[in-house]
């Protein structure tokens, strides 16, 4: 999956992946995966396996998206069975609203596809 997912940066948005951080666990560190990031010049770093505390940033936004699925499963009184799409909603919204880490308070959307985005559907 990580190799379409850089394959896919490449085509949809001709950019290219440089670096990709990563916990230290045997599904990332392969020699599939390492021949492919040496053929593209891509480093990786590692923290410590099975360490979620060294990764701060990343347990914070699943945090936030468990929370925020819960919420809405919760609010609107539908089943556990709907949790996997509570989850893309609850994302899909997030890459909408406004970031205070980004320039300009931009949403995530509108810093990969440089223009804000449509929320009339919502």
């Amino acid at each position: 999956m990580i190799i379409k997912l850089d394959k896919a940066i490449k085509t949809n948005f001709q950019k290219r992946v440089h670096t990709l951080q990563t916990d230290n666990s045997g599904k990332f560190i392969n020699h599939q995966l390492q021949g492919y990031f040496q053929g593209c010049g891509i480093s990786l770093i590692t923290s410590v396996a099975y360490n979620p505390k060294l990764n701060g940033w990343a347990e914070r936004q699943n945090h936030t998206h468990s929370e925020g699925a819960r919420t809405m499963l919760k609010d609107s009184e539908l089943g556990k069975d709907l949790w996997g799409k509570a989850i893309s909603t609850h994302i899909y919204i997030h890459n909408r609203c406004p970031s205070s880490i980004l320039p300009n308070h931009i949403t995530p959307y509108e810093r990969i596809f440089s223009h804000p985005p449509s929320i009339a559907h919502l």
